[in-house]
């Protein structure tokens, strides 16, 4: 939403509003002057916002979401069935914790187009993170997190030429917040036997710190026939 307001007057009350802009005062020339210029940006510029609402915990919220877990041998017969060569004994009932929680991502962005050929544009947003420390391991993790996105948009040659050449470019940075659990479900011998069987396979233990950092180059190319 744009704001602009004519600091001069001529005694009458001047109010403009149209979409993502009122303008407000200002004499007979100003608040036209004023009109004619937000108007013309107003047609360039796109402002907006986005909440996404996951509801993750509906579906996979409690034992349903789980993963079973099968050890078979390379003809697929599962291992420690009693008639192969594995001597030792394999529980039967492994399983991999996909509990998940709700979570709610925001996002600001805004873009402009310059002129024909160019076009810029940036977002900031922040994340939720959807697995609850119980669910942590190393093939189910993800951060709470914030980030930014700035990108650019070429296309050469003349505007109106269908057969331009575009060329896109773009830079990405997530601030993941560092993440430390305790009591995991995959807590190798832990009490929630259901993912940390008292018999082989044991899991390994995924309480700890978790950290990473994340940045992405993108680049498009678009040639129209």
């Amino acid at each position: 939403m744009m704001l602009g307001v004519g600091l001069d007057s001529d005694g009458h009350k001047r109010v403009t509003q149209g979409e993502n802009f009122v303008l407000a005062g200002g004499t007979k020339d100003t608040h036209e002057e004023m009109t004619e210029k937000v108007v013309k940006i107003n047609e360039k510029l796109n402002v907006g916002a986005t909440v996404d609402h996951y509801r993750w915990h509906e579906c996979c919220g409690d034992e349903s979401g789980d993963i079973a877990v099968t050890l078979t041998d390379k003809q697929g017969n599962e291992v420690g069935s009693g008639d192969d060569e594995v001597q030792m004994s394999v529980s039967k009932n492994i399983y991999s914790p996909r509990r998940l929680w709700d979570a709610t991502n925001y996002t600001l962005f805004a873009g402009y187009q310059t002129n024909a050929n160019l076009w810029l544009g940036g977002r900031f947003g922040y994340n939720q993170n959807a697995v609850p420390d119980y669910a942590v391991s190393a093939t189910n993790l993800d951060f709470e997190n914030a980030g930014f996105q700035l990108g650019a948009r070429y296309t050469f040659g003349e505007a109106k030429d269908p057969s331009g050449f575009t060329m896109g470019l773009s830079y990405s940075k997530y601030f993941l917040f560092d993440r430390k659990v305790a009591n995991t479900a995959w807590d190798g011998g832990g009490p929630d036997t259901r993912f940390s069987p008292t018999e082989a396979p044991f899991n390994v233990g995924s309480d700890g710190h978790y950290r990473g950092k994340v940045d992405i180059v993108g680049l498009r190319l678009e040639y129209a026939m």
